[in-house]
């Protein structure tokens, strides 16, 4: 009998757990994403959805964006990133393990 329940039980988690949603910011959501850290529920999710509900829409965001480009005036060319050489790569690492030579 104990097999049978085990086997349940195992089907039950499977499904339960099969698919996950995100859509609000509330205190199951945060329950779940705290279980999902759990090695016996992790390895059972095959499905992932995130859909924020908290955060504004397509619509929304689109209007957004038009308001806020009618009152920032954009720059002729965005600044040049700043380039960092594998030699000063190599010299940070370097100074966080002095006891390498």
């Amino acid at each position: 009998m104990t097999g049978v329940t085990l086997v349940l039980f195992e089907i039950a988690m499977d499904e339960m757990y099969n698919e996950v949603r995100f859509v609000s910011d509330d205190q199951q959501m945060t329950h779940t994403f705290d279980q999902l850290k759990h090695p016996d529920i992790s390895p059972r999710v095959q499905q992932i959805h995130i859909r924020p509900d908290f955060l504004p829409g397509a619509e929304e965001y689109a209007q957004l964006e038009r308001s806020a480009s009618r009152e920032i005036p954009k720059t002729s060319s965005p600044a040049p990133a700043p380039k960092i050489r594998v030699l000063d790569c190599v010299a940070l690492h370097d100074l966080r393990r002095p006891w390498n030579i």
